[in-house]
């Protein structure tokens, strides 16, 4: 069977990845946050965080590296989101552990670099957001963010 796309894969990879980088205390999903729980800190691969959102959870491009049957070369952005909470209103607390676990991530991509797929695979966070609140919970620190795949298949 032909590989149509490394899509499924990647974020398969990811959550596996970014559940293995991150202490135990940190949810890691697959898509939107399926918890009320606002005590947790979360990653969600495949979601940014905005419930009124329309849920879209990836870019992808691909194109012929040459004539023929030959390989596609596929760009995969990938959505992420990872949401602090502090039950009171040390916004200042939350954002700093919400950086601390977000350098975990990073440090996970930065570590091979293919994320364990067989090159020229390249992976990398390569943008983001900082979104701060304050909620009936506490405070919320929202940082959404694409991890960039370059890719053939």
């Amino acid at each position: 069977m032909m590989l149509s796309s490394r899509v499924p894969a990647v974020l398969d990879r990811l959550v596996e990845l970014f559940t293995a980088a991150l202490p135990d205390d940190v949810l890691v999903h697959d898509g939107p946050n399926l918890t009320a729980d606002p005590g947790r800190d979360v990653v969600c691969v495949g979601w940014d965080g905005d419930d009124t959102g329309d849920g879209q959870a990836v870019d992808w491009t691909q194109t012929w590296t040459g004539l023929g049957i030959g390989a596609k070369a596929e760009a995969i952005d990938v959505t992420c989101v990872l949401i602090a909470w502090d039950g009171d209103d040390d916004l200042a607390a939350a954002r700093t552990r919400a950086y601390t676990h977000f350098a975990a991530l990073e440090a996970a991509l930065r570590a091979d670099v293919g994320a364990g797929f067989a090159p020229p695979t390249v992976v990398a966070i390569t943008g983001g957001r900082l979104h701060q609140e304050q909620t009936k919970n506490g405070v919320e620190v929202r940082v959404p963010f694409t991890v960039s795949v370059q890719t053939r298949i």
